[in-house]
């Protein structure tokens, strides 16, 4: 919490409760130019301060402490249109006895980081950023650690609805003992440019009114990561894009108003009980999805009809775009789909005109399941808004013909489904007798395996004994005496 108005001018010391180490007020500027290194201790204390416009505190390093006994402490608040740059590094430990923020501005203020900073947060109540009631904060690179029994990396909270604040993040780490982000009123926006978002709680987004200001965010991850599950309260917008190789990692159900999925990926992690029921996944529910060449990795039972899966529901909205499906088979054994399949995408109402395909060949079994669509419940002529379908079949699906003359309806049985066995099923039939040939192949005669083989008794012994030899003359018979 920024501290009450201080005497005209920049200020260094202590003011009320508060003990500030550099500030500027009211049109002052306070500007440090080698580094600065200062250690606040007070009832409540502050590193940097700046309050009322055209008021400016600008440092080139600063390193220290700010430890509050009683109350809050604060690394740099800006409020009323007060600035506060850091033009290079910034390693500052807050620590405070009931809320510790980082940056934090109120009213307009603008903080900006844009060297390598380390911060520490710590106390009961921890916020790494802060925005009330409109203001800027941006970090350009380096670590934020939040630590607190109710520690959220950035809090933004607004009484109206219209006031716009932002916090930008770049090549740098933020990391939550508690929650990710959390907005209360107002129109916010995050960006996020190759950053890592960690949260303890599992909650990477809240978005919820303040009163009866409700509130927007408007978040980007480019080349960033976030881990965690999204709330979206009613009478709320949370709209999110992931682009240029992004990745949440999705732990729990989530809910947006607006996704969009650019070259990047969303992991849904596995299921948390019993993989054969349905309760076990997890569901990404949103208003509107695009995808722009995204992934999106679901686990799935791959077993008969109506097998759980991770799913994503589109409702009152549209989607639009190509995107990818990574399934996982958890435990499914195959089996013969024989009716609508596996449901993956759920989109109920609107005009669909996206596409999902496969990442690649999924089997399980004798079976390869193959991703289909199905449209129910058109408006006229095919026209108008759809219950579409994405699903997983393992029945043979045939490429389409071109369409024949009609003729006559006759009455005729139902086809039988034709079940699409995977490539390697015909082989395996034929495994069994190519076994038994390849045996008797290899087994031999029993002249390979024996020998030559002889009589085990002696020949017995006639009136006369031949050989044969090279005497032209008895033709080639010799005669060998009896023997006695």
């Amino acid at each position: 919490m920024l501290p009450m108005p201080p005497p005209a001018g920049g200020i260094a010391g202590v003011f009320g409760n508060f003990q500030v180490a550099i500030s500027a007020y009211s049109g002052a500027h306070t500007s440090v130019s080698g580094t600065a290194n200062v250690n606040v201790t007070g009832l409540e204390a502050e590193v940097l301060f700046s309050r009322y416009a055209n008021s400016q505190v600008t440092i080139n390093n600063i390193t220290g402490t700010a430890v509050s006994t009683s109350g809050s402490a604060v690394a740099a608040g800006a409020g009323s249109g007060g600035v506060i740059t850091v033009n290079g590094n910034a390693s500052l430990s807050i620590t405070a006895a009931t809320e510790a923020t980082g940056l934090e501005v109120s009213n307009g203020g603008s903080v900006s980081f844009l060297g390598t900073s380390n911060l520490t947060i710590g106390g009961p109540t921890a916020l790494g950023f802060r925005t009330v009631d409109g203001g800027d904060l941006t970090l350009q690179n380096g670590t934020v650690s939040v630590t607190g029994a109710a520690a959220t990396g950035i809090w933004m909270e607004a009484a109206a609805t219209a006031t716009a604040a932002s916090v930008n993040l770049s090549n740098a780490t933020l990391t939550s003992s508690g929650d990710g982000i959390v907005v209360r009123g107002g129109t916010n926006t995050v960006n996020l440019t190759n950053t890592t978002l960690n949260n303890a709680s599992g909650l990477a987004i809240d978005v919820g009114p303040n009163g009866a200001a409700s509130a927007v965010l408007n978040a980007t991850l480019d080349n960033s990561r976030m881990s965690g599950r999204t709330v979206n309260s009613l009478s709320t917008a949370s709209n999110l894009v992931l682009r240029n190789g992004s990745l949440w990692t999705m732990t729990g159900s989530s809910e947006l108003t607006n996704l969009t999925n650019s070259a990047s990926t969303i992991n849904f992690t596995a299921p948390s009980g019993d993989p054969a029921l349905l309760a076990s996944y997890k569901t990404l529910s949103v208003q509107n999805y695009i995808g722009a060449g995204g992934t999106i990795g679901l686990n799935t039972y791959l077993g008969s009809d109506a097998s759980p899966s991770d799913r994503l529901l589109v409702s009152g909205g549209t989607v639009s775009g190509t995107s990818v499906l990574r399934v996982s088979n958890t435990v499914g054994p195959g089996a013969l789909t024989t009716g609508n399949g596996i449901l993956l995408v759920d989109a109920v109402g609107g005009l669909h005109t996206g596409s999902f395909s496969l990442a690649g060949p999924l089997f399980a079994g004798p079976y390869e399941y193959t991703l289909v669509r199905q449209d129910r419940n058109c408006g006229a002529a095919g026209g108008g808004a759809c219950e579409s379908q994405w699903s997983l079949v393992s029945t043979y699906v045939p490429d389409p013909t071109p369409p024949t003359p009609p003729t006559p309806p006759t009455p005729a049985p139902a086809p039988a489904e034709v079940p699409n066995y995977r490539r390697e099923v015909s082989l395996y039939a034929a495994l069994p007798a190519m076994g038994l040939i390849y045996g008797r192949t290899i087994i031999d005669s029993l002249h390979e395996r024996m020998g030559e083989l002889r009589p085990l008794e002696t020949a017995p012994v006639t009136e006369e004994r031949t050989i044969w030899c090279k005497n032209p003359e008895k033709n080639f018979r010799c005669k060998k005496p009896m023997d006695t």
